[in-house]
């Protein structure tokens, strides 16, 4: 399938109060999915990826965060946020083909809020070849795949570049959005080492993986332009197949067009959710917000013990 940037139709938003119902298969309680911390919060409309102007030739100066040099990958533009706790968890951001740290930034709150959580971000880019892509399998994307570009050393080294400026993070999640989700796949399947969590938007299983303490946070949407939403759950069936044991039936919860299915993995887990009615987006709706998700999994809040 092609994981190009596609622009897509604004899914229609529901504002106003929400109302969250929790059904279980079979009968199991559902525990809350928020916890009482005080964190900033926004939302905005979710906004397809070609809305956003084409990536500058260098980093814009706007980009938020300190400039790492990572050695041997000066043509990378690498960005670091920290926040004040140095042990907090570290986002490492994967953008999508032909795209850069600015155009994922668009589509995201998370260079706005994730400090304000706690949480340090790690933004990487892509070798410009000329344009900006990851090589998740050695087929998809091009350029990168095309030119045969081997991205698993810029990472490791980005991410050691991280951990040099004192940052000690306590827990490692790998987030992308299509030819970003599935580097995201990608890499902790090729490093579950280095990582914690994967969270793959509106992605595919890009590579197969082998057992590994490695949660899992799978969106999609039902009208996604690039992938079908079979797609995106053969990153889950993977992951139950052949990553976590998960003894214990599913919950589910419905939030307005999201459907939210969590599996409990002893100490990892597993969720997939749906969202009626979108296309290819970064979901930042008031009533099933990404950026929320992927902190509150940052700070091992969700799914709740």
């Amino acid at each position: 399938s092609s994981t190009g940037a596609t622009s897509s139709p604004t899914a229609p938003v529901t504002t106003g109060a929400t109302t969250t119902t929790a059904t279980t298969v079979p009968v199991t309680t559902v525990a809350p999915t928020t916890t009482t911390t005080t964190v900033p919060v926004m939302h905005h409309e979710p906004t397809g990826w070609d809305d956003w102007p084409d990536c500058p030739a260098e980093l814009s100066p706007t980009v938020p965060g300190e400039r790492l040099v990572v050695d041997g990958f000066d043509d990378r533009p690498t960005m670091l946020q920290r926040s004040a706790e140095p042990a907090g968890p570290l986002l490492v951001i994967f953008h999508g083909q032909n795209g850069c740290i600015e155009k994922v930034q668009g589509q995201t709150d998370l260079e706005q809020i994730a400090t304000g959580w706690g949480v340090n971000v790690l933004w990487l880019s892509g070798k410009p070849v000329p344009t900006r892509s990851w090589n998740t399998n050695g087929r998809c994307c091009t350029p990168a795949s095309s030119e045969h570009v081997d991205d698993l050393p810029y990472v490791e080294a980005a991410i050691g570049a991280a951990r040099a400026t004192g940052l000690t993070p306590s827990r490692v999640v790998a987030v992308g959005k299509s030819n970003g989700a599935g580097m995201a796949v990608s890499v902790g399947c090729r490093r579950p080492d280095l990582f914690d969590v994967v969270v793959a938007i509106a992605g595919w299983a890009s590579v197969q993986c082998d057992q590994a303490d490695l949660s899992l946070m799978v969106e999609i949407g039902t009208e996604d332009e690039v992938f079908e939403v079979s797609e995106s759950r053969a990153i889950v069936d993977m992951w139950r197949s052949r990553v976590l044991t998960c003894p214990d039936p599913p919950t589910e919860e419905r939030r307005e067009r999201a459907l939210v299915t969590t599996w409990r993995c002893g100490e990892q887990f597993i969720r997939f959710t749906v969202i009626d009615g979108m296309g290819h987006l970064w979901p930042t709706y008031p009533w099933f917000d990404a950026d929320d998700e992927i902190l509150r999994i940052a700070r091992g809040e969700i799914p709740p013990g």
